[in-house]
């Protein structure tokens, strides 16, 4: 039976794998996206809870949503705009530099 310390060490390339440059860029990419999302999500029900119960929105809260709606959109746009679809065609374009003159489909 293999010990904990054994799984680790036989799991080792695959944690170096994962913390990679290019994954830990996408990583913080995608957790800095959920955070304004939900920051905009929190700010819009404080604003519709105080408007429920007769209490005056802050002018503070006001200024947030503002704020976090134009961000909510630009995060948005990049996954599911035309920055996308930029990045999809450069990751297909590598791939096609990187294949063998032989098995080229173009040719």
């Amino acid at each position: 039976m293999e010990t904990s310390t054994t799984t680790l060490i036989k799991d080792a390339p695959l944690m170096h794998k994962f913390f990679d440059a290019k994954n830990i860029k996408v990583y913080l990419q995608n957790t800095i996206a959920l955070m304004i999302v939900g920051a905009f999500l929190i700010d819009i029900s404080y604003i519709i809870y105080r408007s429920c119960n007769g209490m005056e929105t802050d002018q503070i809260s006001l200024t947030a949503l503002t704020s976090l709606s134009t961000l909510c959109g630009v995060v948005i746009n990049y996954y599911f705009g035309s920055s996308e679809s930029s990045r999809m065609k450069d990751e297909t374009i590598k791939e096609l530099k990187n294949m063998p003159s032989g098995d080229n489909p173009c040719n």
